[in-house]
């Protein structure tokens, strides 16, 4: 596969899902991405390039509060513009964050706007937040996070199976 640079918002509307297959490749996201209702998919890395906040939404804003599930394979970094990554589930969808949030250039932040469950292991960003989650959060590998606000996790059940360090300069 080939790499992908998501330079302009991709919407799913009706039943489409969104899949970015560069497997063993790189996604470079510079707009949101999203969808009323259904699945997002990245199938290999992703560097968050600008603006500020980049929007992965499978709600379509709020209009779809079920959502879907919104998974990436590869891991996530930043690429030195200060950017968090938005990650909107709903009530139904899930998560999976299947590699290392932040592993050579952290985010600015993570922030879990809604999901059912979320999984992933190793995050290090300036800010971890999670405002609503319906199900299980499960967190697999070190939490590590840099700027004021740290880490505040809200929802129903969280499983922490490593370290949390929170540190501010």
């Amino acid at each position: 596969g080939g790499s992908i640079t998501v330079d302009g918002q991709i919407i799913g509307t009706g039943d489409a899902s969104i899949l970015l297959d560069g497997s063993g490749a790189t996604t470079i996201l510079n707009a949101d991405i999203v969808t009323a209702g259904t699945t997002i998919t990245i199938s290999d890395s992703v560097l968050l390039g600008s603006p500020a906040t980049i929007t992965l939404d499978t709600t379509n804003g709020g209009g779809t509060p079920a959502g879907a599930d919104i998974s990436i394979a590869g891991t996530v970094n930043d690429t030195g513009a200060a950017s968090t990554l938005a990650l909107r589930a709903g009530t139904a969808g899930n998560i999976t964050l299947s590699s290392a949030v932040g592993d050579v250039t952290p985010p600015t932040g993570l922030t879990i706007t809604s999901a059912n469950n979320v999984t992933a292991v190793a995050i290090s960003v300036g800010t971890l937040l999670q405002s609503a989650g319906s199900g299980t959060s499960t967190f697999n590998g070190a939490i590590s996070t840099t700027a004021v606000g740290g880490v505040a996790l809200t929802g129903t059940a969280f499983v922490i199976n490593s370290t949390v360090t929170t540190t501010t300069g």
